[in-house]
């Protein structure tokens, strides 16, 4: 499985087609304008390489809802990757999101 599998068919966006594409993304992630949402990388923890994103979008604090997700690399699928990711998104989202937020996934 390769990157280019996981993004072929997106939910939300376009797959990136070339590197400025990609650093949109990345400056967009380090300085988001969108309180909306919150995003993260996803490394791997021994040598920080990045395989996948994970984070909350759609946020609306109207109706108390937001919904969350994933994207990683197919080569470290079923490691318990995205286990650990989406707990600490939980966990952290306290913290950013109100204690009567609803969280939704969607697939």
């Amino acid at each position: 499985m390769t990157f280019t599998d996981v993004y072929k068919y997106p939910a939300d966006e376009e797959p990136v087609t070339n590197e400025n594409e990609a650093e949109e993304i990345i400056q967009w992630g380090a300085n988001p304008k969108d309180i909306s949402c919150h995003r993260w990388i996803i490394q791997l923890e021994e040598n920080e390489e990045p395989i996948g994103t994970c984070g909350f979008h759609n946020w609306d604090q109207t109706n108390n809802r937001v919904e969350i997700g994933y994207d990683l690399s197919g080569s470290y699928w079923r490691n318990g990757i995205t286990d650990e990711a989406l707990n600490l998104m939980i966990k952290s989202g306290f913290g950013i999101l109100s204690h009567s937020c609803r969280l939704e996934g969607l697939f």
